[in-house]
């Protein structure tokens, strides 16, 4: 994949993610999922490399978005615009910069095609390992606590990621944006880090539920099919959307951004990306 040529960043240009590679199916059968704007490829033949996997997204501003309902607990903090077609639900002390729900609205949900991860080896992280992986096609991705991840520029795609307590995923984006995609559950245990390097950015995407655990720090545009869950105290630099419902734990922080860079904290205002819209208390 030709990197950052191929995507013009999370604000209001057009993104688009694709696998380089194609599918070889002898019966094909294709669905889509309208309420999700899911389009998924199943396969009753062999293949001998993963679909083509794309996201096109407008996100306008909104750091949260939902085809189903967003909860957010007490004194959570949205730095951008909160959308979802069910409720929005707020604790005390939370605040957005602002909120629309229902069907009709100005936000758009992603367009995300399923892909399908041909046979890989499993990775396997032992307790605080430290591990670089190149580009490609993996089985299951495992970890035990306090391990480190390192990604080059590129497209891996996994059938399953589970990252544990306080491990760690570094982006070197320095030749190019990078796609971690996800054809079943991921999962990011309390205190893991998603940081990148450079000027490139972090692309995490599931066709399935994803969850984030508590003080996890995340500099990435999460898009899942399902529900999308962060524990209290995480922190995101970026974007999430959900084709199901989000939830989000007390105390977080959520930063709309164009690009995430290496050391910029959740913490931070970035009132000239947002526009200067005004923050909303709940």
């Amino acid at each position: 994949m030709a990197g950052n040529s191929d995507l013009q960043g999370f604000g209001p240009e057009r993104m688009d993610m694709k696998l380089s590679s194609t599918i070889s199916m002898n019966n094909t059968l294709t669905r889509k999922a309208s309420g999700m704007a899911l389009l998924a490829l199943v396969s009753a033949g062999a293949f001998s490399s993963p679909a083509q996997a794309s996201v096109v997204d407008t996100p306008k501003g909104f750091v949260l978005r939902s085809n189903g309902a967003i909860s957010l607990a007490g004194n959570v903090h949205a730095g951008g615009m909160v959308g979802a077609i069910g409720h929005v639900t707020t604790g005390s002390g939370t605040s957005t910069d602002g909120v629309e729900t229902g069907s009709v609205h100005t936000w758009t949900s992603p367009v995300i095609t399923s892909w399908v991860t041909p046979p890989g080896v499993n990775v396997d992280l032992d307790k605080s390992e430290v591990r670089s992986l190149t580009a490609g096609s993996y089985a299951q991705f495992t970890s035990k606590n306090s391990a480190t991840l390192n990604l080059g520029s590129g497209t891996y795609t996994f059938s399953k990621f589970d990252l544990a307590t306080s491990g760690k995923v570094v982006a070197d984006t320095s030749a190019g944006d990078i796609y971690v995609y996800v054809s079943g559950v991921f999962s990011a245990a309390g205190k893991t880090q998603f940081q990148t390097i450079g000027a490139g950015k972090l692309f995490l995407v599931a066709i399935g539920n994803m969850s984030f655990g508590s003080q996890a720090e995340i500099q990435a545009a999460i898009y899942g099919s399902g529900a999308v869950s962060f524990a209290g105290s995480t922190h995101l630099t970026g974007l999430a959307y959900a084709g199901g419902n989000i939830s989000v734990g007390t105390g977080s922080e959520f930063t709309f951004s164009n690009v995430p860079a290496p050391g910029v904290s959740a913490l931070m205002a970035i009132a000239g990306i947002i526009g200067g819209r005004r923050r909303r208390r709940m």
